[in-house]
């Protein structure tokens, strides 16, 4: 079974994108480095299993 990515939201320019085994500390649409200004994005449980 191979990890999830995680989905990470530059707060900055609003752009998304996966983060999967290794740590992004730039976000690649921006350059923003603070991370501060980017969050993780869950997933409800329910999303999950559909």
């Amino acid at each position: 079974m191979s990890e999830k990515p995680k989905l990470v939201h530059c707060l900055e320019c609003d752009h998304v994108f996966e983060e999967r085994k290794k740590f992004i500390e730039t976000c690649p649409e921006c350059g923003n480095n603070d991370t501060q200004s980017t969050v993780y994005m869950g997933i409800n449980d329910e999303e999950e299993d559909e």
